[in-house]
């Protein structure tokens, strides 16, 4: 974190409402956590206690009235900037894994860049369709479909990941399936054509990645869905390029989740990019896939704000992952487990077919 970072989150402190918002108890705290991790010394509960009462040896008590109050302020804080706070410029957390190093503020800065088009423009001379006042709210300025590969359109897919790489602080997320699209560094559109790939290397850009577990229940689903009983790692994921991935920018995280990833989410600063897999299959030859939209935002109002909406959903489905590395060393081995999988969605197929032939 440098200086001006440090400032930055200073004045926030300062200029913003969250502190009076929380209240004197929870502000000092907050406060206190904030200083402590800036000087790089975070502090333990029984620090912060002894600092609170006085002493130079906390009771049990005291401590555990400390982690108490240090759990009230990360709720207070969630419901801050889901209320008063959403238009924040800088949005804090404390990380529920405290383990040996003390208790931390961690911080993103949010990008409030306007977009190319508005979505208030459009209610101007659509007022006889009250759905787009509902989008101007949701601040939603500009969306568009890519079915197949879109020479016009994947260039604006080009220009707003070019925008966000342009940012001091360039941060990429993805939530998805296998993540093919923007992680094969051969033929992936939004890696290679859209060049995701080139502002990832070129630029010291964050990009943290969630994939679904080829295991999970809706990964069954959907290979049943898409009358397969291979999972949707099996062709599209090539483990060593993602281990390789990894280990060549550190600015790359590649995690792993249990949790249904019905959709694939991949967001830059002001803009989403959404695949609905399985609303439906259009005809037999054809897989639920490859059928995005791009969404790009302005800062909707504070009980409409999509955006935000989206990237709470990716928060929560990292928080509930597992690092790419302890997924592989899991028991029984990844190759085991697919064989199993296999098994298994071959048995369901059979299932099917013998219920379509008596119905």
């Amino acid at each position: 974190m440098s200086l001006i970072d440090n400032e930055r989150v200073r004045k926030y402190l300062e200029e913003s409402s969250v502190l009076r918002s929380l209240g004197e108890n929870s502000g000092r705290l907050l406060r206190l956590l904030v200083e402590k991790t800036l000087e790089g010394a975070p502090p333990k509960a029984m620090t912060i206690a002894g600092l609170r009462y006085g002493v130079a040896v906390p009771s049990v008590e005291q401590e555990t009235q400390i982690r108490d109050g240090i759990a009230r302020l990360r709720k207070a804080l969630s419901f801050y900037y889901a209320q008063e706070g959403a238009n924040d410029s800088v949005v804090l957390r404390i990380p529920n894994n405290v383990k040996r190093q003390g208790y931390t503020v961690a911080w993103t800065f949010v990008n409030r860049s306007e977009p190319v088009t508005s979505a208030s423009d459009l209610s101007t001379t659509t007022t006889d369709r009250p759905w787009i006042t509902t989008l101007s709210r949701s601040g939603l300025a500009n969306a568009f479909r890519i079915k197949q590969q879109n020479s016009e359109r994947l260039l604006r897919v080009r220009k707003l990941i070019q925008e966000e790489s342009g940012l001091k602080h360039p941060h990429f997320r993805l939530a998805a399936s296998s993540g093919f699209s923007y992680l094969n560094r051969s033929m992936g559109p939004v890696w290679v054509e859209a060049g995701l790939g080139e502002a990832v290397y070129n630029r010291k850009a964050r990009f943290d990645v969630v994939l679904e577990s080829p295991f999970s229940d809706f990964a069954e689903c959907r290979a049943l869905a898409n009358a397969d009983f291979r999972h949707h790692w099996d062709r599209k994921v090539d483990l060593q390029a993602l281990e390789t991935l990894e280990a060549e920018r550190p600015n790359v995280a590649i995690r792993v989740t249990e949790i249904p990833v019905n959709c694939s989410l991949f967001l830059t600063s002001k803009s989403v990019f959404y695949d609905p897999y399985l609303w439906a299959r259009p005809s037999r030859v054809h897989p639920t896939e490859n059928n995005f939209w791009v969404l790009e935002f302005c800062r909707g109002e504070q009980d409409y704000d999509c955006y935000e909406l989206l990237t709470r959903h990716f928060a929560f489905v990292w928080e509930n992952s597992v690092t790419l590395t302890d997924f592989l060393r899991q028991e029984p081995s990844y190759q085991h487990r697919t064989k199993l999988f296999e098994q298994r969605a071959k048995t369901r197929l059979r299932q099917t077919k013998a219920k379509g032939r008596r119905a």
